[in-house]
């Protein structure tokens, strides 16, 4: 694969920057307006976190404890509920899943992009260097190259289907 412009590699710095910038919680709503919609939100869209202390199973342990105490079919309908969505497992430990909505926003991301890609392919670009471009604009990846390489993974993943 070719190199980048270095104008694509100042882009590609310029736009994380702003990306990083737009994450942060002391922006001014003003200054957040400034910084184009899709630097505003994070590369990757990732539902709820959950607290770094809090188990799948200590949680579970303590359904079943006030269960026993309260006796109330809500607390039993709430563990049937973290197992019937996959957000703990039978050994009772958090999955990673995060949800439909957020996996629907992140293919809705991806699809956004890879149209750009096609639009600068229709313009005469190669496919590198389109996702080259497309990377930069949205600052994707730890490098400029590991994003055009997402992008051109998934454009080629795409058209082999």
């Amino acid at each position: 694969m070719a190199q980048f412009t270095p104008y694509l590699y100042r882009l590609w710095e310029k736009n994380k920057k702003l990306r990083k910038k737009a994450q942060r919680l002391d922006i001014s709503p003003q200054s957040r307006q400034a910084i184009p919609p899709r630097l505003r939100s994070p590369e990757k869209g990732y539902g709820f976190i959950r607290a770094k202390g809090l188990r799948g199973s200590a949680l579970l342990d303590w359904l079943i404890r006030l269960d026993g105490i309260y006796q109330d079919n809500r607390v039993l309908d709430f563990i049937n509920f973290l197992h019937e969505k996959n957000i703990v497992d039978s050994d009772h430990n958090f999955t990673d899943r995060q949800g439909p909505l957020v996996d629907l926003t992140n293919e809705h991301l991806w699809t956004q992009r890879l149209a750009e890609v096609r639009d600068l392919i229709a313009q005469g670009k190669t496919e590198w260097q389109a996702c080259g471009r497309i990377a930069a604009d949205w600052a994707l990846g730890k490098t400029l190259e590991a994003g055009a390489r997402q992008l051109y993974e998934r454009l080629n993943q795409r058209t082999e289907q």
